[in-house]
This record gives structure tokens, C-alpha cells and sequence, in this order.
């Protein structure tokens, strides 16, 4: 299964009524990965005998053997409910590599994973990247009479009964129990949300400003903040509270969410970011009022990562920072694999926009520190060690940025000498 969470940019999404053909013979040769519903997988669909050989869902992928070859569609894929997907064209492919090279990764991943595992007949072997379930008791879709050269698409007479509640379930709903934008490789946590000092908390009033409802979220009280300990990547400790758990707002009405210090002022058309959480709405499962829980926390970044290409302009940075912060979260929940991975991730988004988009000038020291840390947590002590003087040297930059480089700098070349 592939993990959907990964794409960065929503407007690929496509909706597909019962019935729509999204790939076969008379329309476009399209790959696919299903973001919801159901999709059966069909030969000799326009003829009598149609056989619907494969049913997909949520998080499947479908790519036709004449994809990449100039053939034409050897299989038809008809959507037997209203389903989400996301749509690659063979003249599309290269450019979605560059532009989702995180989720191009998770589909090669996916292929790789079939070719090890051998197709019971030659019929699976035909259709092997069809997807996961061979179906052999459906019926062909039934046709009604016409004289049209090819009959519209319909769906299956005999689609097979969907299973409750998974396959109804929208995008960010609990698949087996699990909240769908979670990775696959989320676990079961429990933060110290118990044990925060009520009396660092506040409850603060705000408006969303894409659905323009108010609700009541819980906010840290600046003031009330007192530094308990500070590690060597900056990460601050303060005494009976954890603001990292409190930085992500939600708003319950529509799930638009974002980093409080951004919340207020998304850069795109409002209607693009509410067109985009529609198919967040239904049966999302988990409580986003004003209390926090394990799970509203880390769903409240899952979903401020999903809002940011529709809701910022440079949304690289804005994901980096949700990133490097959700991290931090793995890493206080004990879940080093997750911690690494987010901080990987982290550090794509922030190089891409150091060095595709540009940062702020007055960001720039600190997101070179940023970089410096997260290629040091992966032992990479060359471009360390070269993020860290970058922000050493960083005209007008912060004074206390600049010593901390420095020291950095002076750490990586001890621990450079020390591997000769």
C-alpha cells in the first residue's frame, strides 16, 4: 500500500463519480494511486464477457503495462463509488518524479515489493500491478442498449458489498483503527499531556479565516515560561510544560490547521483550501476541541502538512518547520526510527527552499543552524559543518546564532579528527 501522506501538492487530486472510467481503452493511459474509495479493474471492458479481475481501495496504485511503452490501455479502470485518486499522464511522469519525489519513491517502493512477490497464475502475472485483490466471482458490468459505437461506463451490476467502516471512510479517517494520515509506520504513544501545569495553559478564542467559525483552543502563557534545560541542538525544556504540543491549531469546523504564529493568514484563495479539506470532513474520528490528547496532537501536524501546499506559497519551509518540530514530538514519544525519518524529511523541505525558493533574510541564520543540526543528526559532518559556517558568517545575523555555530563548527572538527 502506498502512503498517500506524502504528496505535497493537492491540486493533482481528482474526484471520480461511480461509473467514471479513469484509465482504459477510449480515454487516457493514466498511473494512479487511490486516495479513497473503490476501483475495480476490468478486461475487455466495452464487450460482452467484460471481467472485473481486480478490486483496489485506499492507498492501492494502478499503472497499465502499456503505460511507458506507447500502448494502448490493455486493462479498464472504472471507480465503483465516488472515489479521490491521484492521476500521473505518461507525459507528466518526469515532471511529478521532480516536483512528488516522495511519493514517486513510495510507488517504486511498491513495485519492487510485487516483483518479489510471484503471481499465483498467468492471468496474476498479466495483471500483477492491477493491485492487491483478484476478484472472481464479479459480474461484468452490465450494458444498456444503444447505438453508440462505445457504451457509457457503468458500474458493475455485481459490485462487490464494501467492508464496514474502513471503505467508507474519507482520507484522515481511522483505517484498522489508525487515523489514515498517519504513516504507515505510526505507533501507539503516549505524551506526558498529564503531567502539564495547567497554569502555564490558557484558553484563547479564535476565527478561522477559511471557514470564518470560532472555537477554543488551548495556548502556552508566554510569560509563565521558565527555561528548565537546553540541549545541544537548541531545543529548550521548560519547567511543567512541553509548547510543542500546543503550536499546532486545528480548527474543529473545517480541520484547516496550521502553526499558530501562520493560522491567521493562509497566502492562497480561501475556496482552493476548502475545496481541498472536502474530502477531509467526514468521519475524521478524533476530538480537536479545546483539550489536547496523543492523538489530536500529532493529528493536528498530519494535517497542518496536509494544508500547507494549499493553504502557503512557499509551503517547502512551512512543512521543514511542522517537520523538524513533529520530529521532536517522535522523539519525546521514544520513537527514534519516526523521529530520523521526519527529521529527513525536515531537511529536504529546507534545502529545497534555501536553495529553489529562498528564505527571508532574516530567517537565513537560523535556518542555516536548522540545516546544520538536521545533517549532523544524520552524521553528515561535510555539510554540517558547512550550514554551520554559513550561519556563522551570516551578515547582521544573531549573536548568540553565531556563537552556537561556532561551537558547532569546533564539535564536528573534534569529532572529525577523532574518526582518523
Amino acid at each position: 500500500m502506498v502512503n498517500i501522506t506524502t504528496i505535497k501538492n493537492i491540486s493533482r487530486v481528482k474526484k471520480c463519480s461511480a461509473g467514471t472510467v479513469i484509465t482504459g481503452s477510449g480515454s487516457d493511459n493514466v498511473l494512479f494511486v487511490i486516495v479513497k474509495g473503490e476501483v475495480g479493474v476490468f478486461v475487455n471492458y466495452s464487450q460482452t464477457g467484460a471481467e472485473m479481475i481486480r478490486e483496489l481501495s485506499t492507498g492501492d496504485l494502478f499503472g497499465d503495462p502499456g503505460l511507458l511503452q506507447d500502448k494502448e490501455a490493455a486493462y479498464t479502470a472504472v471507480s465503483l463509488d465516488e472515489s479521490i485518486i491521484i492521476p500521473v499522464e505518461r507525459n507528466d511522469i518526469t515532471e511529478f518524479f521532480q516536483e512528488e519525489p516522495a511519493l514517486a519513491f513510495e510507488l517504486l517502493k511498491e513495485l519492487f515489493i510485487r516483483l518479489e512477490q510471484p503471481a499465483d497464475d498467468a492471468g496474476d502475472a498479466k495483471a500483477a500491478n492491477a493491485g492487491q485483490k483478484r476478484r472472481t466471482d464479479a459480474k461484468p458490468p452490465e450494458k444498456k442498449p444503444t447505438g453508440a459505437a462505445r457504451p457509457a461506463p457503468a458500474v458493475p451490476a455485481a459490485a462487490p458489498e464494501k467492508a464496514k467502516p474502513a471503505a467508507e471512510l474519507s482520507p484522515v479517517t481511522a483505517q484498522n483503527g489508525k487515523f489514515a494520515l498517519f504513516p504507515e509506520n505510526h505507533g501507539d504513544y503516549e505524551l506526558s499531556l498529564a503531567e502539564q501545569n495547567s497554569a502555564i495553559l490558557m484558553n484563547k478564542t479564535h476565527t478561522c479565516p477559511v471557514c470564518r467559525q470560532t472555537f477554543t483552543a488551548l495556548a502556552v502563557r508566554p510569560s509563565k515560561l521558565v527555561v528548565a534545560a537546553t540541549d545541544s541542538d537548541l531545543r529548550y525544556h521548560y519547567k511543567g510544560i512541553e509548547p510543542l504540543y500546543y503550536e499546532v491549531l486545528t480548527c474543529p469546523h473545517c480541520l484547516y490547521s496550521a502553526l499558530s504564529d501562520i493560522f491567521d493568514a493562509p497566502e492562497k484563495p480561501k475556496g482552493e483550501i476548502v475545496k481541498a479539506l472536502e474530502m477531509l470532513q467526514n468521519n475524521v474520528g478524533i476530538d480537536f476541541g479545546a483539550g489536547k490528547t496523543t492523538v489530536s496532537v500529532f493529528a493536528g501536524f498530519y494535517l497542518a502538512l496536509f494544508c500547507a501546499p494549499v493553504a502557503f506559497t512557499k509551503y517547502q519551509l512551512v512543512a521543514a518547520k511542522l517537520q523538524y518540530k513533529l520530529s521532536r514530538v517522535y522523539g519525546d514519544a521514544g520513537d527514534a526510527d519516526m523521529e530520523n525519518q521526519t527529521a529527513v524529511k525536515a531537511l529536504d523541505n529546507y534545502l529545497y527552499a534555501y536553495s529553489r525558493i529562498g528564505v527571508p533574510p532574516a530567517q537565513e541564520q537560523q535556518i542555516c543552524v536548522l540545516i546544520g543540526e538536521l545533517y549532523l543528526k544524520q552524521n553528515d559532518l561535510k555539510n554540517a559543518i558547512t550550514f554551520f559556517n554559513k550561519a556563522r558568517t551570516c551578515p547582521g545575523g544573531s549573536p548568540a546564532l553565531k556563537n552556537h555555530a561556532e561551537n558547532r563548527s569546533y564539535e564536528i572538527r573534534e569529532m572529525a579528527a577523532d574518526k582518523k
